[in-house]
């Protein structure tokens, strides 16, 4: 029984340094997303102020201020290795969410496992 409330405890301890490396990461991506939507804005903003000889807008509408929009994104460099930290930390936060819901369960298991041996060692007291 003791082993067992170790294990737990264990358990507690290994979930709550989890979750809170999830959320430090959490955070950074956070940051870096919103880096991401300044650069983002920020193109936008000079595509669409950019005007030909005549003074039209380049880009007259939407759907093409997007693709020019996509384009400069592909051949920013800053916008590039944020778009990949970002990937590579979504990744590492999507692992420690996993690994939480997998301890997570093992506690309920563990816990459970407690309560019928807690259960089982009551019921053959009562039956002295």
């Amino acid at each position: 029984m003791a082993e067992e409330k170790e294990e737990l405890l264990n358990l507690i301890d290994q979930m709550t340094a989890l979750d809170k490396e999830s959320r430090q990461v959490g955070r950074k991506l956070g940051e870096i997303r919103e880096e991401i939507q300044l650069i983002r804005a920020r193109l936008l903003l000079e595509i669409a102020q950019e005007r030909d000889e005549r003074g039209k807008p380049v880009y007259s509408n939407e759907k093409l201020r997007e693709a020019a929009v996509t384009v400069r994104l592909a051949e920013h460099d800053g916008y590039q290795v944020l778009h990949e930290k970002e990937r590579v930390l979504r990744r590492e936060h999507e692992d420690l969410l996993i690994e939480l819901g997998r301890l997570s369960a093992r506690r309920e298991l563990l816990a459970a496992d407690q309560d019928r041996s807690l259960f089982s060692l009551l019921l053959g007291l009562g039956r002295r």
